[in-house]
């Protein structure tokens, strides 16, 4: 029979406790098992469970040299009188055997520990058996993303993460937002000789992105085949004149120069239409018992003809090498300055999609909401405490997903982002003995980080010496807690003592995590770029 143990997570005030690594205390006497509780058996989003064995190379057993096997007699221990073979008892744990089952079972527990240097005779009542190793890159891990978190200094921060602020603001600018226009716009279409064919391109690629939107793995084959067949259908109507702007927009008059302007085949590029911000470390890795890791990119591109946001954000870990992502977002804004607008947003749990937005639209727009699903995944292992071959399932479940605000107007992008995990690990099974048994105890936080992430890519005309330029934000804000707890399998045994029938106890214990982990708070990012693209600014408005 197999004893379960687990606990969910505690939310530990493990400040910054960056020096402690996994220890291998030694215990005066046997502790209190954490209770059982069940796994996230009725989370939204599962993965089926696989199972593997431990690879041996990663545990340090702590042998000495083997002793001399010397078999306990079938004696009572306070009178040293004979046990009849046939007599009944029944063990603290409930089990039911008779004495000569009691002592053959002892015996041969007694000799298997003898190999190993360690005896049910000794005077000890738990021993930390083995030890799961350490990753010698998780300390320098955890000090860089330490640094990483820098103290907040952004002006406004609730305001640049408040939703209700920024739809605010942005319908206010809606108001005076004819003028900018029509100044962009003008300058626009003086300084490049393919502004009409450049914007017609940006609505035809926006179109064929949104049908070639990714189908997560799973999904039945029709659902694939009419994907194919509506971009089939699109490319019938629209692929020559696609092809033809293409080609077009590829050559060198085409090519919009340092100026914002054509480049006459120069080449040339603004240094500062690209803004690609990365962030995010791992802690441990994959091979790990226990690893958790986010990180994301995002890159904004501005010219006078458009202005974009594209950006991924993952979140995720892995317990005895099964994980992968928990929470993936990933979004993109278009927004040229005539033409459609184009926004897209997936969410996806464990791999498998759970939300998205495709909006193509000719009118300024925005949109605010939020999903949230449960999770659960596990993996069962196969291993050895000691002599004793055990199994046990280990996992981890929660809760991940985002809430968020986008706003489209004519080359103008901004998102205000807000992807969270929570995930805690649990743990069942054990080691089945006839005069004893085992379990596992888990009381740990695989990941909890909640992000915050404000983006924006825009063309301005608010200053008349200079004309317009491009505005660039991306400011995000952490709050990390991770690999905090304590994960171990245990066996015992019941053992003669002062009295008969047996009552007293030894436990052998394999650490396999045991880590204060990181908890820190900051700023990942909180960077501006303005970049002005020198077009002359004279010339009448063009009409909208």
């Amino acid at each position: 029979m197999k004893y379960l143990a687990q606990k969910r997570i505690a939310n530990f005030a493990a400040g910054l406790a960056l020096a402690a690594l996994i220890t291998t205390p030694t215990f005066p006497q046997i502790r209190a098992q954490l209770p059982p509780q069940p796994p996230g058996a009725q989370a939204e989003i599962r993965k089926p469970p696989v199972q593997g064995r431990v690879n041996t190379q990663t545990i340090e057993v702590n042998s000495k040299p083997s002793r001399r096997f010397i078999p306990f007699e079938m004696k009572d221990p306070k009178t040293g009188n004979p046990i009849p073979p046939d007599t009944r008892i029944t063990l603290p744990n409930g089990k039911s055997m008779t004495a000569a089952e009691y002592f053959k079972e002892l015996n041969k527990l007694e000799e298997a520990f003898n190999k190993i240097g360690y005896s049910l005779r000794d005077t000890q009542q738990e021993f930390v058996l083995q030890k799961s190793k350490v990753n010698p890159n998780l300390q320098r891990q955890a000090q860089r993303l330490v640094t990483a978190h820098k103290k907040s200094t952004a002006n406004g921060l609730n305001q640049l993460i408040d939703p209700k602020f920024l739809e605010n603001k942005f319908r206010n600018e809606i108001k005076s937002d004819s003028g900018r226009l029509q100044k962009l716009r003008a300058s626009t279409l003086m300084n490049d000789p393919c502004a009409t064919e450049r914007a017609r391109f940006t609505q035809l690629q926006n179109e064929l992105s949104n049908l070639s939107v990714n189908i997560p793995p799973g999904k039945p084959e029709n659902v694939y085949e009419t994907a194919a067949l509506r971009r089939e259908n699109w490319m019938r109507r629209n692929g020559e004149e696609f092809n033809r702007l293409k080609q077009r927009l590829a050559s060198p008059e085409c090519q919009l120069g340092p100026t914002g302007g054509g480049s006459g085949g120069s080449g040339s590029s603004n240094h500062c239409e690209k803004m690609v911000k990365t962030w995010g470390d791992p802690l441990g890795d994959s091979g790990d018992s226990f690893s958790a890791y986010f990180n994301g990119r995002f890159e904004l591109n501005g010219t006078p003809a458009a202005t974009t946001i594209n950006g991924e954000s993952r979140a995720g870990g892995y317990i005895f090498g099964e994980g992968g992502d928990i929470v993936r977002v990933t979004g993109n804004l278009n927004a040229p300055v005539s033409g459609t607008m184009a926004a897209g947003l997936n969410v996806f749990v464990l791999g498998y999609s759970v939300y998205n937005v495709n909006q193509n639209t000719n009118e300024p727009w925005s949109k605010s909401d939020s999903v949230s699903k449960t999770f659960d995944w596990s993996k069962t292992i196969y291993f050895t405490l000691g002599p004793l071959p055990g199994s046990a399932t280990f996992g981890a479940h929660g809760r991940a997903g985002i809430s968020y605000w986008v706003g489209l107007r004519p080359v103008y992008a901004a998102a205000n982002f807000a992807p969270e995990v929570h995930a805690d690990v649990y743990g069942e099974g054990g080691i089945d003995l006839l005069i004893g048994g085992g379990g596992v105890g888990v009381s740990m936080t695989l990941l909890d980080a909640p992000l915050r992430i404000d983006v924006e890519s825009s063309n301005k005309f608010d200053d008349p010496l200079r004309g317009p330029y491009c505005f660039k934000q991306v400011y995000i804000h952490n709050k990390l807690h991770a690999l905090d707890g304590r994960v171990y399998a245990y066996a015992y045994v019941y053992e003669p003592c002062w009295d008969w029938p047996p009552i007293c106890k030894k436990q052998w214990d394999w650490n396999i995590w045991d880590w204060s982990g990181i908890s820190t708070e900051g700023d990942l990012l909180n960077e501006t770029q303005i970049c002005y693209y020198n077009l002359r600014v004279g010339g009448p408005p063009v009409a909208q």
